[in-house]
């Protein structure tokens, strides 16, 4: 009996250690991303290394692999960021995330002849990447695939599959951040910034607007583009629960008033997503706009509890802390 108590409390507090790390990596990955957001590569303000060293470093941790930064390494190898020489691994760090980028880079590794260092070549892109891409370069003997194409969000979703990786990834930023780490300004700033980043994105007349002046289609587009601004930054506001919380639940009440919509109107749904207007004529259209409406009081409870946590992040600020 005392023995299964003890395990229930070691596993108990095996998950607590873990929760943790997730919560410690996910604001060191949300700062990364917010800092990189508008600072390009270049040097981390108050970090202990470089962004690409970072990232280089969270990536050996993800796959066990020794990636060194190129700037590092006395010979030039255009096209990578960072070199693994024993395992011959390639890794492009970039903020720019469309097909082209990654079709110009192979075409520059396979111009420069790196593919005679390198068989396999990573992407890491510090925006978002995009769902699909499309691989037409050739370069032979170079292994290049979509699932090698990472960024923030999988990294925090990879790492969290393995306890060990999570708690040296929570080593790895802990070590190059450290005062982010600490209770004080800096820590609450970076938190504020985050959430502030994507709740300024709520400020849409679609959640305000009298019903006169709206339209079914524009409201439906309306939503849609904050449904996705909101997952674009996902791991930004992983730090903050609360915040999380609440960012979750619009994006479901989203998508829920529009598979409601959807299913209940068809025809005028399938005109909307073919870009036939107007998609809704009366008197479905003032039925429609009644149910996008609708979310409206669910949508602005949440964004009211966002506020309540920004606020207390300005009131720490404001008093020094």
């Amino acid at each position: 009996m005392i023995l299964s108590k003890y395990f229930t409390l070691i596993k108990r507090w095996g998950m607590l250690h873990k929760k943790s790390a997730q919560e410690n990596v996910a604001f060191g990955l949300a700062v990364l991303k917010y800092y990189l957001r508008f600072n390009s590569k270049e040097n981390l303000q108050d970090a202990n290394v470089s962004s690409e060293e970072l990232i280089s470093n969270l990536i050996n941790i993800l796959k066990d692999t020794n990636f060194v930064c190129t700037s590092e390494i006395s010979a030039t190898y255009p096209g990578i960021d960072a070199l693994d020489k024993e395992n011959k691994l390639g890794l492009q760090i970039t903020h720019t995330k469309n097909t082209s980028k990654i079709n110009k880079t192979i075409d520059k590794i396979r111009i420069n002849k790196v593919n005679e260092e390198i068989d396999t070549l990573y992407f890491f892109i510090t925006s978002e990447r995009q769902k699909k891409y499309t691989i037409k370069a050739q370069c032979p003997k170079l292994n290049v695939t979509t699932n090698n194409i990472l960024d923030f969000d999988d990294l925090a979703k990879l790492l969290s599959k393995s306890q060990d990786k999570l708690s040296k990834a929570e080593s790895e930023l802990m070590k190059a951040m450290p005062r982010l780490y600490q209770e004080g300004k800096e820590r609450y700033q970076a938190m504020l910034n985050n959430i502030l980043e994507t709740r300024n994105k709520l400020d849409r007349r679609v959640f305000t607007a009298n019903k006169i002046l709206e339209e079914p289609e524009e409201m439906l587009l309306s939503l849609k583009e904050i449904r996705i601004d909101i997952q674009k930054d996902g791991i930004m506001n992983k730090a903050n629960p609360a915040v999380s919380d609440s960012f979750n639940k619009i994006i479901n009440i989203i998508d829920d008033v529009e598979s409601k919509i959807a299913v209940q109107y068809p025809d005028e749904y399938k005109k909307y997503k073919a870009k036939i207007l107007p998609s809704w004529n009366s008197p479905e259209k003032e039925e429609c706009l009644d149910i996008l409406m609708a979310i409206r009081k669910d949508v602005l409870e949440q964004i009211d509890n966002i506020d309540i946590e920004v606020n207390k992040l300005k009131s720490i600020l404001d008093n020094n802390i």
